[in-house]
């Protein structure tokens, strides 16, 4: 393929498009998948406070089967909801239930 002098100014104004369509494009993706995430843990912990709720004896464990999450991202968002005082832990960890206080 040959190229005069004259197309070389319209080759990088094309480049220059290309990675201003691609900058841009991934600036969207990034601020997309940042309120996918916030909405995900947002419901995430609704869910889980629901099912406390129905239930205050249930365990990290089974809420992770329940939810189809992991024990340990279940723990993180038990924890939060106690850091925001959500949810009070009554009793052991064995034995003891989980208090709602909405």
């Amino acid at each position: 393929m040959a190229f005069c002098i004259s197309d070389i100014p319209s080759l990088f104004d094309g480049w220059a498009r290309i990675r201003h369509a691609i900058r841009v494009y991934h600036k969207e993706i990034s601020e997309n998948q940042g309120n996918d995430v916030v909405t995900n843990v947002a419901s995430n912990e609704d869910k889980v406070i629901a099912l406390l709720r129905q239930d205050g004896k249930m365990t990290a464990k089974v809420l992770a089967a329940s939810l189809g999450l992991t024990q340990r991202q279940v723990q993180r968002i038990l924890a939060n909801l106690k850091e925001r005082n959500k949810i009070i832990r009554h009793g052991a960890s064995k034995n003891g239930y989980w208090e709602v206080t909405d």
